[in-house]
């Protein structure tokens, strides 16, 4: 489709602007794959220029949410494969956050591969540190990724009663208990 050869020439322009990238978006989400494998290609090609920009990483974030098949299979290679320097940048690492949350076992194992060495200097960053907790959440963080994945132990239900609830308002402090005076009655 021309639509879609002309969005393509400037791909990295639009897809960084804060609302011309909907208009890229709303190609693929509109257009059959044929007409669109254009805009794929350029997503695939561009996509660590995407991934470290403000905008850029909404825009690679959303085109891995509505790009199919193959193609997204190469996109979410190439970012894994460059996943250590991703992290490492304010924006790259929501784009490395978004994978992580896919709950893709082979995409995490490969992710968390690559930043196997990285935890301490990650903990310290401000995105960084959401990596370590992603990593100790996925159950790979600190256990060999060659391994079995660490999984929570199972719960058998308490044989013994549950303590009585004591609910408290924290909102004011309890009123005293005052007596009903009636009319024509006195205290």
């Amino acid at each position: 489709m021309a639509m879609t050869r002309v969005m393509s020439t400037r791909f990295v322009d639009v897809m960084t602007h804060p609302t011309a990238r909907d208009v890229i978006l709303q190609c693929l989400i509109l257009f059959p794959r044929q007409p669109n494998e254009v805009l794929y290609e350029k997503v695939i090609l561009h996509f660590q220029d995407l991934a470290i920009h403000e905008v850029g990483c909404r825009s690679l974030y959303d085109c891995i949410t509505l790009i199919r098949r193959d193609q997204r299979v190469r996109l979410i290679n190439k970012i894994t494969n460059v996943s250590d320097n991703l992290s490492y940048d304010p924006y790259g690492n929501y784009v490395v956050q978004h994978l992580l949350g896919l709950i893709n076992k082979n995409i995490t194992k490969k992710i968390m591969h690559r930043l196997q060495n990285q935890f301490m200097g990650l903990s310290v960053r401000k995105g960084g540190c959401l990596m370590v907790e992603i990593g100790m959440a996925t159950g790979r963080f600190g256990a060999g990724l060659d391994g079995p994945e660490t999984r929570p132990a199972r719960s058998f239900p308490d044989p013994r009663p549950a303590p009585p609830r004591t609910f408290m308002c924290l909102a004011r402090p309890p009123r005293p208990a005052t007596k009903f005076v009636g009319a024509g009655q006195t205290r």
